[in-house]
């Protein structure tokens, strides 16, 4: 630092600063810092809870990336603030998210698939044919692929989420998908915020007779390719809809968040 100025490095770049000062926060400023916590706290249950689905790496910007969709869609409510939360945000922030711009999906399969809810309330999600020629490859050693969706349904009111339902197909040298109309097995939760990631996990051969798995942070394509708010029908959807599901609490303190605005403004 020299004076009042910082420097400091942030990828390989230099970057200068003015050092930070006291000032006087107003009531909005003190809002808009506190529902900053939400947002980045709601961003990172969803980074864990998809955490399997790129767990061979991702992209070193990506936790400020899914920090600003969140946001993003929060403030696009209607909704004020401190009255707003996940379950009011626009989701269209977060379709097409790459969990890995090292490898997005985009350029790593050809074809592109159409995730939607049909009228059993259940997801479909429209993919085209797909072979083995159609990944590019993270090594020439790949034996097989295995292309997996996974839906995972969020109650950020309650703390907990819960996977919907997982779908896998197997993609080789003798195996592809002949393309069409793909349904999952479950209904999604009623009274939840519903989001549906489709990934990419690459296996070649470990050097021993046994397979290895080649996902990495160079190759590891995770993408959300659908996300839904899902009305409750009743005040006990949320309960007896999630029978049989393990239903995971989740470390977010959103909903306190919320009150201490809402004590702000009782001042």
């Amino acid at each position: 630092s020299v004076d009042n100025i910082v420097y400091r490095g942030y990828f390989e770049k230099q970057v200068v600063q003015i050092k930070p000062k006291k000032f006087k926060q107003t009531l909005a400023s003190k809002e808009s810092s506190l529902e900053f916590g939400l947002c980045s706290t709601t961003a990172r249950v969803i980074r864990q809870a998809f955490g399997n689905t790129y767990g061979g790496g991702y992209d070193g910007r990506m936790i400020n990336r899914m920090n600003s969709a969140v946001r993003n869609g929060v403030t696009a409510s209607q909704k004020a603030r401190g009255e707003r939360d996940m379950h009011d945000a626009d989701l269209g922030f977060l379709n097409g998210f790459q969990f890995n711009n090292n490898s997005p999906m985009p350029k790593v399969l050809r074809v592109r698939p159409h995730a939607y809810l049909d009228a059993e309330n259940k997801i479909c999600i429209d993919l085209p044919a797909i072979n083995k020629r159609d990944i590019q490859a993270p090594s020439p050693n790949v034996f097989n692929y295995v292309i997996r969706f996974v839906a995972i349904a969020f109650d950020f009111k309650k703390e907990v989420f819960c996977y919907n339902s997982v779908k896998e197909i197997p993609i080789g040298i003798k195996q592809g998908f002949a393309g069409g109309v793909i349904q999952l097995d479950d209904e999604v939760l009623k009274g939840r915020l519903v989001m549906l990631s489709m990934s990419i996990h690459a296996y070649g051969g470990d050097g021993f007779g046994g397979v290895a798995a080649l996902n990495s942070k160079a190759w590891s394509p995770s993408e959300l390719i659908g996300a839904w708010h899902i009305e409750a029908g009743s005040e006990a959807d949320t309960d007896d809809n999630s029978k049989g599901y393990l239903i995971i609490p989740m470390s977010y303190p959103g909903n306190q968040i919320l009150k201490a605005i809402a004590r702000l403004r009782e001042k």
